[in-house]
């Protein structure tokens, strides 16, 4: 299942869907980002957190694959950081509820 957020300069949203993920999926959820010009030229970097577990993943073609440990939460956080020399742009918090299979 793949769901989309929408990068608009420092602002994270989810785009609007009738598709649920669910809890428990394994090598199937995958976050594409659609982002502005303004990130053209930014290296990428996701970080996914639940709790006190923080995992960075390099955003590669728009696209970052979900490890299996934060499907089997009920939720959990993304956020962006892009970056160019000391360049350094996050962007706001979003979260990701996961239904129940």
């Amino acid at each position: 299942m793949i769901i989309q957020l929408k990068v608009f300069e420092q602002t994270l949203s989810v785009v609007a869907t009738n598709s649920v993920p669910r809890k428990g999926s394994k090598d199937y959820l995958v976050l594409h980002f659609l982002f502005s010009s303004d990130w053209d030229d930014l290296d990428k970097l996701c970080y996914l957190q639940r709790g006190e577990v923080s995992h960075p993943i390099d955003v590669v073609d728009g696209i970052v694959e979900v490890p299996e440990w934060f499907t089997q939460q009920d939720s959990f956080y993304v956020t962006l950081f892009g970056k160019s020399g000391s360049q350094e742009v996050p962007t706001n918090v979003v979260h990701l509820r996961l239904a129940k299979s």
